[in-house]
């Protein structure tokens, strides 16, 4: 998950940042396993992540977002920085936004979607729904492929999350 995709200028990366919060399957583990959530970033030209905001999607709390895997809980003063989804509801084409809010696609998904746009990298997928057989290592869902500005069509995907198989969404 935290590869970065190369743009024209700059790229991106998706990767989990921990949050102080816990799931409530896992309130009574020991050791605690804090929560993780997903988070998008912009690499600059010099492969340095944009300084960003996050919020966690258990607890709501606001992370200010400085490296691949690496943040720092704000306080709530600073709260309204982390970016929603309807800061990107119309910053994509309606089909599009359609497709999206259906799938009640989280802010991550949203901000690739955008970044995909506005860098023109036509052919790039975002993953709206992705379920694993924990039996069978299988990997099933459906992505949203972006060919054009009002070009894109939504294709189902599976592959083995089996060690030494190819796992390429």
């Amino acid at each position: 998950m935290a590869e970065p995709v190369s743009g024209p200028r700059k790229s991106y990366v998706k990767h989990l940042v921990e949050c102080g919060c816990v799931l409530p399957q896992f309130q009574q583990k020991r050791p605690i396993v804090f929560h993780r959530f997903v988070v998008f970033s912009v690499v600059n030209e010099k492969g340095a992540v944009e300084p960003s905001q996050a919020c966690c999607n258990n607890c709501g709390a606001v992370h200010s977002v400085t490296e691949v895997g690496v943040s720092k809980r704000l306080q709530k003063e600073e709260a309204n920085l982390a970016p929603k989804v309807s800061d990107f509801k119309f910053s994509v084409p309606e089909g599009m936004r359609e497709i999206l809010l259906s799938y009640k696609s989280p802010v991550d998904v949203w901000q690739e979607a955008c970044f995909i746009l506005e860098n023109e990298l036509w052919g790039r997928s975002v993953v709206l729904v992705k379920e694993e057989e924990q039996r069978t290592e299988k990997v099933t869902g459906k992505a949203l492929q972006i060919l054009g500005v009002t070009i894109f069509r939504v294709q189902p995907f599976s592959y083995s999350n089996l060690l030494g198989e190819d796992d390429d969404e």
